[in-house]
């Protein structure tokens, strides 16, 4: 099976002078949206507005944001990082002029990768651990048996392999406070989708897109954030 080439992370000191800097510039709006003579799928000329160091400097300066990574930090779990809403949410707000006390999302995604301990009781351990110390919700899944929920022969290699597997490309991106508090960002396949309000499949979903659509429907990510565009390419419905 062909892996995807991962795309190298992006490590960022927390420096007294980002967690002071007042708050980004107003909202950055992608540009160039028309729709095709079809109808059913958008064409988009997309601009990198924001950074992958605005992103961790958002993070930053997010109280509640870094909280949660220090209490992700304190299990101490091999190759751990928060991705899906975590990440996706906090941009989506800000190009939206949101400000939310807290990121709006179900449960805090904590992956982790241990190839030693694959039991789904573990995991349930980590959660109600998690809840003790910050009462929030947590969904911690150990990346090294997923392979097997998504169908996949091989087990994934790390953390970031099976991030980049995840349905969406804007989901695919995530976090992780070093032991020196240096912020680490994840992103297999860039930040352009999410920075440009873009939600298209992640490559492994190109022939399978019965997930995206399905997730698009029941979401309503839509209605959250009413900028965000569903590009699905060929993919049909």
């Amino acid at each position: 099976m062909n892996r995807h080439r991962l795309k190298r992370c992006l490590k960022v000191p927390i420096l007294e002078e980002m967690v002071r800097q007042p708050p980004l510039t107003s909202p950055l709006w992608p540009r160039g949206m028309h729709e095709t003579e079809e109808g059913s799928a958008h064409d988009f000329a997309t601009i990198e507005l924001m950074t992958e160091q605005d992103i961790l400097g958002l993070i930053a300066q997010d109280a509640w944001m870094m909280k949660v990574l220090e209490t992700a930090r304190s299990l101490r779990l091999p190759d751990w990082m928060i991705g899906a809403g975590f990440v996706r949410n906090k941009v989506w707000d800000h190009l939206h002029g949101y400000e939310n006390a807290e990121v709006p999302t179900a449960d805090i995604d904590l992956i982790y990768f241990d190839a030693e301990d694959v039991s789904e009781e573990r995991e349930k351990g980590y959660d109600a651990l998690l809840r003790q110390k910050l009462g929030v919700n947590w969904s911690t899944k150990n990346q090294a048996r997923m392979h097997e929920k998504h169908g996949r022969a091989d087990a994934y290699m790390n953390t970031e392999e099976a991030l980049s597997e995840w349905v969406e490309t804007p989901t695919c991106v995530a976090v992780r406070l070093e032991d020196n508090d240096v912020l680490t960002l994840f992103a297999p396949h860039g930040i352009t989708d999410l920075v440009n309000l873009t939600v298209r499949p992640s490559p492994a979903f190109l022939n399978n897109p019965d997930p995206f659509w399905e997730r698009i429907k029941t979401k309503g990510w839509e209605q959250k954030w009413p900028k965000l565009k569903i590009i699905a390419e060929s993919v049909r419905r």
